[in-house]
């Protein structure tokens, strides 16, 4: 008797798990995607992956708070010689690209964009982690779940 109710769970077990992997579907991007709101919202400079615009700093980005000031001062780590910066803008990281399908959040995290006198454009990161955030500058991106 002992057999025949073995055999009777397995094909239970794998009808069971067949049938979950027949209806798996993979979700849906989890997050919405990003809605342009102005500026350079939703596209990539650098690599990173703007979000939407969360402040324009205007001619003078350090005016746009201590973060934007943390994101100039990296710059001439980052470029030895960089031309002076007439535009500055914020934008949050697009989460719909970082995270992909999967369900993530990040938070702290700003981008600075800076357009320079000779007509270039850099983007630099600000990473603000932890209950008590200690910043720092993010030169280069790195990708997400989503690569």
């Amino acid at each position: 008797m002992r057999p025949r109710i073995v055999a009777v769970l397995v094909v239970a077990l794998s009808v069971w798990v067949g049938w979950g992997v027949f209806l798996y579907r993979p979700a849906p991007n989890a997050l919405p995607a990003c809605a342009p709101n102005g500026g350079l919202s939703c596209s990539t400079v650098d690599g990173f992956p703007l979000g939407t615009l969360v402040q324009d700093c205007g001619a003078q980005p350090d005016a746009c708070g201590e973060n934007a000031t943390l994101a100039l001062n990296g710059l001439p780590f980052w470029e030895s010689l960089h031309p002076a910066v007439v535009h500055g803008a914020e934008y949050a990281l697009d989460l719909s690209r970082f995270c992909g399908p999967v369900v993530c959040s990040i938070g702290g995290y700003s981008i600075f964009v800076f357009d320079f006198a000779d007509g270039s454009r850099h983007a630099i990161g600000v990473d603000c982690a932890g209950v008590s955030p200690t910043c720092s500058v993010v030169q280069t991106y790195m990708s997400g779940p989503a690569g």
